[in-house]
């Protein structure tokens, strides 16, 4: 008799033990991503401890076009208009979540916000409204903290994947190299490509016209050859890797998990380049209002994208993870110095 009082006596220690530690551990946690053309909100219940994602209580994506602002100004800088509207969203959102109070707030700007000239400036005023610090981060930070999201949620070993995110300002491909971090520092992406087939292909002025639909066939040639000339600059153990059956390429981002999944009428986690191929000659010539939605301007040209550098790359299949900086900071805030 003594000897089951024992047992069970244990058993409610270990039990209260690990209640204990689910408690220290489980954190409510909301990751804002400010990138270059959205914005994305995701708050979450997070295992600090396992570096996991438990369960998403909000997620939103908003339209900002921050890339599209920069591009306008003369002196590379944010319009005080671009940035109460990035404000006053963001607010919204908060009274949306109110009634999840409290959680830490982790917050990231990216490409856009590397660029301009008034971004310390932008981000410091977003920061006093959101009542968080706002962390700019540079672009190998960003890779990383993709890679290690997306290895989180895909629980493939770190070195057997390849991680893709196509932001609106910039690209990063990131793979482990002899158990260091490599990472491909694109610089064109999805906003950046569509501003580039408006103003240097179509000739037209971006103060005026925010759209390059519909794209003609010709100009989207031309554009595909200075996707060409970017995809040169990727290292060659990434170009060797892609190759590799050993590895699984992992699409992250809205890209991949929104613009391309959407155009393509996707059930599936994946898509091939034979699916992209067919769907990207179809929808050539589309306009914004055939295309619909609030990225029609961004839409076919992220397709002729992706067409591109899969086609360049030799890549045949893309795996997605519904990872954005969002999500990848709440489980890695130490990466980019946030506690």
């Amino acid at each position: 008799m003594n000897k089951i009082k024992s047992f069970f006596t244990i058993f409610l220690f270990i039990a209260e033990c690990s209640n204990s530690y689910s408690a220290e551990c489980s954190k409510k946690r909301m990751g804002i991503d400010i990138g270059s053309g959205t914005t994305k909100i995701r708050l979450a219940q997070v295992d600090v401890c396992q570096k996991k994602i438990e369960k998403i209580i909000f997620e939103k994506s908003v339209p900002i076009a921050f890339k599209d602002d920069l591009s306008r100004s003369s002196k590379k800088q944010f319009s005080d208009k671009i940035v109460q509207e990035a404000i006053s969203k963001l607010k919204e959102i908060e009274e949306e979540v109110s009634s999840e109070k409290p959680f830490a707030i982790y917050a990231v700007a990216t490409s856009a916000f590397r660029e301009a000239t008034n971004a310390r400036i932008a981000a410091k005023f977003i920061s006093k409204k959101i009542g968080s610090p706002l962390k700019i981060i540079d672009q190998k930070k960003e890779g990383l903290l993709g890679f290690l999201a997306a290895s989180s949620v895909t629980h493939y070993p770190e070195n057997e994947i390849i991680v893709w995110d196509i932001g609106g300002g910039s690209q990063q491909i990131t793979m482990l190299n002899k158990s260091k971090a490599k990472v491909f520092l694109g610089k064109v992406a999805s906003g950046s490509f569509k501003n580039y087939i408006i103003s240097k292909i179509q000739k037209k002025d971006l103060m005026t016209n925010l759209s390059p639909n519909p794209i003609s066939l010709y100009h989207g040639a031309l554009a595909l050859n200075y996707l060409f000339s970017d995809a040169k600059k990727i290292p060659k153990v990434i170009k060797e890797a892609l190759l590799n059956p050993h590895y699984k390429i992992i699409g992250i981002g809205g890209v991949h998990n929104n613009s391309i999944k959407e155009q393509l009428k996707l059930k599936e986690n994946f898509y091939t380049f034979e699916g992209l191929e067919k769907s990207t000659k179809e929808r050539m010539g589309l306009s914004d209002k055939e295309v619909g939605g609030d990225y029609a301007d961004t839409d076919i040209s992220n397709l002729l994208f992706v067409y591109g550098m899969m086609g360049t790359l030799g890549i045949k299949k893309v795996e997605m993870a519904k990872i954005s900086m969002a999500e990848a900071v709440i489980l890695h805030p130490e990466v980019v110095g946030l506690k």
